[in-house]
C-alpha cells in the first residue's frame, strides 16, 4: 500500500507493482488532456492493460488540443509483446504518437506527466518494488515542469520507427 508523504497529502510513496499500477490508474482517471510518458521499454506490467488503454483512449479523443506523446529507447519490445498501447496508437495515430529516442538517458528512470501538475515516477524502471521505488503527486507543478523540460529536449532527439508502424495492406 503506497504511503502518503508527510510533505504533501498529493504525494504518495509506492513500494509494490501493484502501487505502480494503482497510480497510473489513479493519474489517468484524474486526467483531462495531455499525457506523456518516457519508458525505456513501456512496461507490460504497467501500461498493458484494458483499464490504461480505456483511459488513455478516452483523454486522446477528448478534443482537438488533447495529446498523448511517449517516448521509448526498445520498440521491439513493443512490437515482440504486442502492446496493446500500441495497437491504440495506431488505431489513433493522429492523437497518439510514439517515437523512439535516439540518444541514451542519463538515468534509468520512468515517468508519466498527465496534465500540468500530475506525475508518476518510477526510480529505477526494472525495480517496481522496493521500499521507495517510485511516486506518485496529483500536484506537482515543479516537478512536473522540470520532467517536460527533460521530456521536449529528448523528444527533439526522437524519431518514429517503422515497426511501430502500422502497414495497411
Amino acid at each position: 500500500m503506497p504511503t502518503q508523504s508527510n510533505i504533501s497529502k498529493d504525494l504518495f510513496l509506492l513500494h509494490t507493482l501493484e502501487d505502480h499500477q494503482n497510480a497510473i490508474i489513479d493519474c489517468l482517471n484524474k486526467g483531462r488532456h495531455n499525457i506523456f510518458i518516457y519508458s525505456r521499454e513501456l512496461n507490460h506490467k504497467l501500461f498493458d492493460n484494458d483499464t490504461v488503454i480505456d483511459f488513455v483512449s478516452s483523454i486522446a479523443r477528448k478534443g482537438a488540443t488533447a495529446e498523448v506523446r511517449i517516448l521509448i529507447n526498445n520498440p521491439q519490445a513493443l512490437v515482440d509483446h504486442d502492446h496493446r498501447l500500441l495497437r491504440l496508437a495506431q488505431r489513433l495515430s493522429s492523437k497518439i504518437h510514439i517515437q523512439s529516442l535516439t540518444i541514451e538517458p542519463p538515468d534509468n528512470q520512468a515517468f508519466m506527466i498527465v496534465d500540468d501538475n500530475k506525475l508518476w515516477l518510477q526510480h529505477n524502471e526494472n525495480e517496481t518494488t522496493g521500499a521507495n521505488s517510485g511516486f506518485v503527486n496529483f500536484s506537482a507543478r515543479v516537478e512536473v515542469k522540470k520532467c517536460m523540460d527533460k521530456f521536449r529536449q529528448w523528444w527533439r532527439y526522437s524519431e518514429s520507427d517503422i515497426r511501430l508502424k502500422q502497414l495497411n495492406l
